[in-house]
């Protein structure tokens, strides 16, 4: 009987799933390339997200509103829905990144306007002092601890520049904060939880103030790209549409290093397994292989997300284990820069 050299079996195994993985991200990047529609929907010109990150219980508590400019734009506006539990929201505020921008070109014209519905006649959510409030059958003492729960909207226009000249707009290709939402927290309160939805024409209940000139049609979400200048008047005609990602950030008295994330797992199933190479090589190769956290399919970090992370993990799985293995990164370990990390990191 012929003796088969189990060390030959394992890498004739591994060569085998390696070249049939390649094989599928070819076929994938052909078949991608083969019937791609040059007529697809053009790609948004921003992206505005909620950093999901857990926050430290002060007085006053800042929730970063980030956005990830494709396009130079010299206009960005919101819609926001908020749900809070144990904060008040007091006002927004303009991240330092926007003030020195526009510290740094004082001839241009710039406008920062902010609406809630307190400011409305017939706020559909209501806030402190609206007929919208039940009132309480038994108020708390004052020896209590004070609930603070508020539902409500806000809506923040920025213009950078209405003439929309690109050295005094944002940059394209760049992740800043773009606000700070502000809250203060209640009295005696360990946790706090602070619930974000950016509105559109689908779940919102209100129009808000982001008229187009008719007076009649309206904008949630808006963006005007450079080159193009506006005035106040037709500020949201036709304007382009932003992608946006709320959710929910955790405020804590006492904040702990937290996990984010395991080297390699590039889909984020908490497994390191042969579906990991095969979502990088996805990623590389087909149109339809987005990554929520790409940071998290570097395997070999590197800063580079290429095939060399697709082959790391394979190694560890087919060939030696212990030549890599799959690290945890913390949030301490982007301490500073959270802007650099995807919003699916979080």
């Amino acid at each position: 009987m012929k003796y088969i050299d189990p060390i030959k079996l394992q890498r004739s195994h591994f060569k085998l799933t390696y070249l049939l993985i390649l094989g599928m991200g070819f076929t994938s990047l052909f078949t991608s390339a083969l019937f791609s529609d040059d007529d697809d929907e053009n790609p948004p010109v921003a992206h505005i997200y909620i950093q999901l990150d857990d926050l430290e219980l002060k007085e006053e508590v800042r929730v970063p509103v980030m956005i990830e400019t494709f396009s130079s734009l010299s206009m960005i506006s919101l819609s926001l829905e908020y749900h809070t539990h144990g904060l008040r929201f007091i006002r927004p505020e303009l991240s330092p990144e926007l003030q020195q921008l526009m510290a740094q070109h004082p001839e241009s014209e710039s406008e920062f306007r902010w609406f809630t519905s307190c400011e409305h006649e017939d706020p559909i959510f209501g806030c402190e002092g609206d007929d919208d409030h039940e009132e309480e059958d038994d108020p708390p003492s004052p020896d209590e601890p004070e609930e603070i729960e508020e539902q409500a909207w806000l809506q923040v226009s920025i213009v950078l520049d209405f003439e929309a000249r690109p050295e005094f707009s944002l940059e394209a290709n760049n992740t800043v904060p773009l606000i700070y939402l502000v809250f203060e927290s209640g009295t005696d309160i360990d946790e706090a939880e602070l619930e974000f939805e950016f509105s559109d024409h689908e779940n919102a209940d209100y129009q808000g103030n982001f008229f187009e000139s008719d007076g009649e049609s309206f904008h949630f979400n808006a963006a005007r790209p450079t080159n193009t200048s506006f005035d106040s008047t037709n500020l949201f005609d036709n304007p382009e549409q932003p992608d946006s990602t709320g959710g929910v950030v955790r405020v804590l008295k006492v904040l702990g290093d937290i996990g984010l994330f395991s080297r390699g797992d590039a889909n984020l199933d908490e497994n390191i397994d042969l579906s990991d190479p095969v979502s990088i090589l996805n990623h590389m190769f087909s149109a339809d292989g987005a990554l929520a956290c790409p940071e998290a399919a570097d395997a070999n970090a590197d800063q580079r997300l290429d095939i060399s992370d697709a082959f790391v993990v394979l190694v560890h799985l087919f060939v030696d284990s212990e030549r890599w293995s799959p690290s945890m990164v913390y949030r301490s370990d982007f301490s500073g820069a959270h802007s650099t990390l995807s919003p699916g990191c979080y």
